[in-house]
């Protein structure tokens, strides 16, 4: 995996991007904190990547395609320890892990 991909899921997975929640957790001021895609809620990690419509659209399509039929979790970590634990076989587990990380 791609150092690049490496530091995104970091990121994702411990709430570390700069979105808007969290820029405003760290003392920055915003006026706006609504989601620049659907406008409709904050904007924090488990939204952008999860929850917006937009996102959701994204993993309906990449769930068909890959023939997913789990339950998607409201939380990314929830998400993607499900996802990651599609295989009991280690192999198809790294293999699951990838495909993750190309639609996140």
């Amino acid at each position: 995996m791609a150092l690049t991909a490496q530091i995104l899921v970091w990121m994702v997975l411990w709430n570390r991007l700069p979105a808007r929640i969290n820029l405003v957790v760290r003392g920055v001021q915003l006026s706006i904190l609504m989601c620049p895609m659907c406008h409709m809620y904050e904007e924090n990690t488990d939204h952008l990547f999860l929850n917006c419509d937009i996102a959701r659209k994204i993993w309906d399509n990449c769930d068909k395609w890959i023939g997913n039929t789990s339950i998607r979790h409201r939380f990314i970590v929830n998400h993607f320890q499900s996802f990651y634990l599609m295989s009991l076989s280690k192999k198809s587990n790294v293999l699951w892990l990838r495909v993750w990380v190309v639609i996140v």
